[in-house]
C-alpha cells in the first residue's frame, strides 16, 4: 500500500524520475522490464516508450520493426525484454496506457560492461615492530583506489571511483576486488618485507634441518677438519725429528 501511494504521490506532481526503479544489465545479455498490471488487466493496450517518452517501442500490435530484433513485448504480462544490451541502451523506459496519460511503470536502466582483471602495485615497504606495512595501488577500468596495507587491514587512502567499485583485503597476500553491478573480478600479490620476515623467522626457528642447525653443523665440520689437520702436522713432526733418525 506504501508503493502505491509513493508512486501515485510522484506521478501526481509528475517527478517521474524521483519513482523509476533502477535496473542494471550486462553489456550483450538480455533484460526483462516487468509490468505489474494489478487491477489493470482490462487494459486494452500498454505502450512502451523510452528516453523521456521520445521514442516508441512496442506495443500490443507488435515491436517497432527497426528494433525488432532486439526487443520483444510479452502479450500476456506486458513485460518488455531486451536482447543483446548495449550502453546505448541505457536510458530511462515508461510503460503507459493507450492514451499515453498515466504511467504504468518506469524505470532507469544502466548498461555495464564485464569488469577488466584489476592491476596492482605495491610499493613503500616498511617494516618496524615486526609489522609489514606497505602502500597498495589497485586499478581497474580508469577507477582506482590506494590503500595503507599491513598483514591484517587495509586503509583507504584515496580513490577515484566512477563506475567500479575498488576494495582491497589483506592476509597472507593482498587481494584487490572490482566490481560493478553486473560483474566482479579480482587479482592478488604477496607483501614482500611479509615474506623476509617469515623467511627470519625460520632462521631464528630451532627445529631441526632449519638455517640455524645447518650453521651450527658447517661448524662443527670445520672444528673437526681442523683438528685433524693439527693431528697430522704434530706426526709428520714426530716421524722427522732427529731423536728417531
Amino acid at each position: 500500500m506504501k508503493l502505491i501511494l509513493q508512486w501515485i504521490f510522484c506521478f501526481s506532481l509528475g517527478f517521474v524520475t524521483e519513482c523509476q526503479e533502477k535496473r542494471y544489465g550486462l553489456s550483450g545479455g538480455s533484460i526483462t522490464l516487468n509490468l505489474d498490471l494489478g487491477n489493470r488487466s482490462h487494459l486494452q493496450d500498454v505502450m512502451w516508450r523510452r528516453f523521456n517518452r521520445q521514442e516508441l517501442l512496442a506495443n500490443l500490435k507488435g515491436v517497432h520493426p527497426d528494433i525488432k530484433r532486439r526487443m520483444s513485448l510479452n502479450v500476456l504480462d506486458r513485460s518488455l525484454t531486451i536482447h543483446d544490451l548495449q550502453e546505448n541502451d541505457s536510458g530511462m523506459y515508461e510503460a503507459l496506457d493507450s492514451w499515453e496519460k498515466e504511467s504504468l511503470a518506469s524505470y532507469s536502466l544502466t548498461v555495464e560492461n564485464n569488469v577488466s582483471e584489476p592491476a596492482i602495485e605495491v610499493h613503500g615497504y616498511n617494516s618496524s615492530a615486526g609489522v609489514c606495512r606497505a602502500t597498495v595501488n589497485c586499478s581497474a577500468d580508469g577507477n582506482w583506489a590506494q590503500f595503507d596495507c599491513d598483514q591484517h587491514l587495509c586503509l583507504e587512502k584515496d580513490a577515484f571511483l566512477t563506475s567500479v567499485n575498488i576494495t582491497v583485503t589483506a592476509s597472507d597476500s593482498v587481494h584487490c576486488h572490482a566490481r560493478n553491478h553486473v560483474s566482479e573480478r579480482r587479482a592478488q600479490t604477496s607483501i614482500m618485507c611479509h615474506e623476509k620476515q617469515q623467511s627470519f623467522s625460520r632462521f631464528l626457528s630451532p627445529s631441526f634441518g632449519s638455517p640455524r642447525w645447518s650453521a651450527v653443523g658447517f661448524c662443527w665440520f670445520c672444528w673437526v677438519w681442523e683438528q685433524y689437520l693439527s693431528r697430522e702436522e704434530n706426526l709428520q713432526k714426530f716421524i722427522h725429528s732427529p731423536a728417531l733418525l
